[in-house]
């Protein structure tokens, strides 16, 4: 799955993530582009905290929620990880290990 571009990502490094995406979910490329292109000045700090309102405002009803899904399971994806990082960190450094040492 494609990672998300970095919260300083500028919006044309985010509207081209968001090509890939859309492509990714088997778009036209012509289509996905023009979808894209509607990303104008969003950073990719932004792309993580919209909420689904706002992809519907810029991009329409029917691509604005088809965006936000396919943005929203990349962020799920990675978040999900990331728990799954910080736990296995927590179990590996528990404060019942510091204590036997």
């Amino acid at each position: 799955m494609l990672a998300l571009p970095p919260p300083t990502a500028t919006p044309t490094e985010v509207a081209d993530f968001l090509v890939r995406r859309l492509v990714s979910n088997d778009m036209p490329i012509e289509r996905a582009r023009c979808i894209a292109s509607k990303w104008t000045v969003g950073t990719g700090k932004e792309l993580r905290e919209y909420l689904a309102v706002l992809y519907l405002e810029v991009f329409g009803k029917e691509d604005g929620w088809a965006l936000y899904l396919a943005v929203y399971k990349v962020i799920h994806n990675e978040n999900s990880k990331d728990l799954w990082f910080r736990h296995r960190v927590r179990e590996y450094h528990s404060p019942a290990d510091s204590r036997k040492s």
